[in-house]
């Protein structure tokens, strides 16, 4: 199977450098209004499940980080890259997301 997300690991380093359990992360990200389980985090950590921004979000405020704390070097890497391309989003309906890139040299 291919990898789901690109945090999973991270999220598991920094969860087991913070000394949680991951019934413990399960029942912090409860409390602040993810509804994951144990087996949940362990499909994460194993990259074998998504996760949304939300989750990311809430995965932060419970490690006290910011969010690109969670990410890999490798991700890292690519954000300035990003930063120097346009990007325009429209939104055409409920579901559907029309994407223009215009790339241009920095």
């Amino acid at each position: 199977m291919a990898q789901q997300n690109i945090f999973g690991s991270t999220v598991r380093r920094i969860r087991v450098e913070k000394d949680l359990t991951q019934d413990a992360f399960a029942a912090r990200s409860q409390l602040a209004g993810w509804d994951l389980s144990r087996e949940s985090l362990s499909k994460i950590e194993t990259c074998l499940r998504r996760v949304n921004d939300a989750a990311v979000m809430i995965t932060a405020k419970i490690f006290g980080c910011k969010i690109t704390d969670l990410s890999s070097a490798t991700t890292i890497s690519v954000l300035p890259v990003l930063k120097t391309q346009q990007m325009r989003v429209i939104i055409v309906g409920r579901y559907q997301v029309e994407v223009e890139l215009s790339i241009g040299t920095t």
